[in-house]
Parts: C-alpha cells; sequence; structure tokens
C-alpha cells in the first residue's frame, strides 16, 4: 500500500488548493473503469493513480462542498465494484462500513486515505477470488454442460452459474478449453448424439431432439461438418463393423 499511499502522505495538502482559481473540468468517469481493470489484475500502484486524479478533480473542483465529494466517492465506489466481473460477498459488508465512515468524516486527507484503503482490500479478495476461481471452474462448467447441454443454454447462462461476468468467463473458458464455448457445447452434443444413434430404436429426429436441437436438417450438417459423416451413414457404418466407432 506504500505506491498507493506516496503520493497523499508526500505533500498534496488538499486544503491548499484554491478551487476559485481553477475552472471546472470534466470529471475523469473513465478513471472508474481504469481502478476496476487495475485491482482486477492486482495493479495497485495503478489503480492508486488513477484514484489520485479522480480526488484531485473532486476537491479542486468541489471543494468547499464535502458532501458533493463524499457522494462522489459513493458513487466511485459503486461504479468500481460493478465493473469487477463478479460479486466480492465480503467487501460487500465491509463497503457498508465504509459508506458509513465517509459520511461521518470531514477530513480531505482522511477520506483519500479511506477510499484507498477500500480499494486495496477490494483488490485483496479479488485476487484471492481470481485464484479460486481458476482451480474450480473447469470443473464446474463440465459438469454444468454434462448435465444441460439438451437444454437451450449459452455462454451466459455458463457465466452466471459460476458468478462471472460473460466477457470475463468467456474469455476464461477459451483459455482453459482451448475453443470457445459455442464450439464446445456443438462438439459435447454431437459425441453425445453419437451414443444415441447406437440405439436403432431412437430415430434421427428424436436423436435431435434429445442434444438440444430443434432442427434436424440443421443437426445432420453438424454432425457432417463434425465428424465428416451424416447421422445416417454413421449407423450404417456402425451395422457393417458391428462395433463402436464413436
Amino acid at each position: 500500500m506504500g505506491a498507493l499511499l506516496s503520493k497523499g502522505q508526500g505533500g498534496i495538502h488538499y486544503e491548499d488548493i484554491n478551487s476559485s482559481n481553477n475552472k471546472p473540468e470534466n470529471y475523469p468517469a473513465q478513471k472508474g473503469a481504469i481502478i476496476a481493470n487495475k485491482v482486477l489484475k492486482g495493479n495497485l500502484e495503478c489503480a492508486g493513480e488513477a484514484f489520485e486524479e479522480i480526488y484531485l478533480w473532486l476537491i479542486t473542483n468541489y471543494y468547499e462542498d464535502m458532501d458533493k465529494i463524499k457522494s462522489k466517492l459513493i458513487d466511485l465506489l459503486f461504479v468500481i465494484e460493478k465493473a469487477l466481473p463478479y460479486k466480492a460477498s465480503s467487501f460487500s459488508k465491509s463497503k457498508q462500513s465504509y459508506i458509513f465512515s465517509i459520511l461521518k468524516t470531514n477530513s480531505k486527507e482522511v477520506l483519500k486515505r479511506q477510499f484507498i484503503n477500500i480499494i486495496s482490500q477490494l483488490s485483496d479478495e479479488t485476487q484471492e477470488q481470481i485464484r479460486s476461481e481458476r482451480d474450480g471452474i473447469s470443473p464446474k462448467v463440465l459438469e454444468y454442460l454434462n448435465n444441460n447441454y439438451y437444454k437451450e443454454i449459452n455462454l451466459a447462462d455458463a457465466a452466471r452459474y459460476v458468478n462471472l461476468s460473460y466477457h470475463y468467463f468467456s474469455k476464461i473458458f477459451k483459455d482453459e478449453a482451448g475453443k470457445n464455448f459455442s464450439d464446445y457445447l456443438t462438439e459435447l452434443r454431437i459425441e453425445k448424439s453419437m451414443r444415441f444413434l447406437k440405439d436403432h430404436k431412437i430415430s434421427i429426429k428424436e436423436v435431435c431432439f434429445k442434444i438440444g436441437y430443434n432442427d434436424p436438417n440443421y443437426y445432420c450438417k453438424i454432425v457432417k461438418k463434425v465428424t465428416g459423416m451424416t447421422p445416417t451413414e454413421y449407423r450404417a457404418v456402425i451395422n457393417i463393423r458391428g462395433d463402436d466407432i464413436g
């Protein structure tokens, strides 16, 4: 945390800033997303630098209005939390305590230190959850897909199941599975269909419905694309060989 606190401790005394000599500029709202991104990556120094810019803007433009500064800090906290790929449950409890402490504080320096501390706490919990999620995401997702492949599921459904954001889950899944979610689900469905096709009592149309497709023609095209054979050809080869080629 030394890197985050160095600027504030080193000599930027906000009480010395005369806001009457500064014209209001556009609020650097994009910095909130930058802070969240750096928190996600565990880069506290860069997160602190982005916060410094926001806080300097706040005390420059709302110098005499502590309530406005506090309101903006609380808003910023929610912006950062919302931008993260999941909800940090224990942090949510600390957040309430932090908000109460903001409302009771009338020192600009204390407000700054409080916010830096909450960023540090959020980063620690985020990194811990990332480590645990990376260790457990594959088995959880694979189990989910194996139990639900025949339903109308998509990447957003799987992301919600493991409590991650759509875009973050998409990246993690592709990194770990070596292919995107859609391709993986398609191959899983075709693999399951190969087993159903061995049972000649089940029509190809029924097999199509069993694995989550509504259009038998589309199913046949996908099987041909993935395996090089149509479902009918696959069954014919099984009959000739009398064994399992899947």
